[in-house]
């Protein structure tokens, strides 16, 4: 099940595999994780991103 969930990070790691700075990797872990989180707790990403932000 772990596997499943993690999936799409690790499909799209391949498209940011080179991230410009470390600040830039940092913000991108924060805003999957965010996401994730969302997915997770059966939440519409977009609206939860949209209602924090």
């Amino acid at each position: 099940m772990s596997e499943n969930s993690i999936r799409p990070v690790v499909a799209g790691r391949k498209n940011w595999l080179f991230p410009d700075t470390m600040d830039g990797a940092d913000a991108s872990m924060g805003i999957y994780t965010v996401v994730e989180m969302a997915k997770l707790h059966k939440l519409d990403p977009y609206k939860y991103m949209k209602y924090i932000m």
